[in-house]
C-alpha cells in the first residue's frame, strides 16, 4: 500500500496540488479517526490548492459540487445539527 505513495511526484513543483492533497489525505485518516474525513479533508485541500495555484479550469464541474457538499456538511456538523 505504501508503494503507491512513493510514487506521487513529490519533488515537481507542477504536480504539488496532486501531491499534497494525497499526503494530506493519508495523514488526516489517523488524525480524524476516519478514512471518510481524511478523504474529505484531501478533496477540500485538493481544490483549494487548485485554485490558489490558479489552476481553477482544471477542476471538474462534479468536483466543485463535491466541494460545496462537503463544505456544507462540515458547517453542519460544527452547529451540530446533522
Amino acid at each position: 500500500m505504501l508503494f503507491s505513495v512513493q510514487q506521487l511526484p513529490y519533488r515537481r513543483r507542477t504536480c504539488s496540488c496532486i501531491s499534497i492533497p494525497a499526503f494530506l489525505t493519508i495523514v488526516m485518516m489517523p488524525f480524524a479517526f476516519s478514512i471518510a474525513q481524511g478523504i474529505v479533508f484531501g478533496m477540500l485541500s485538493f481544490v483549494i490548492l487548485k485554485v490558489l495555484s490558479g489552476q481553477m479550469k482544471q477542476i471538474l464541474a462534479a468536483m466543485w459540487v463535491i466541494f460545496v457538499l462537503f463544505i456544507v456538511k462540515m458547517v453542519l456538523d460544527g452547529m451540530h445539527v446533522i
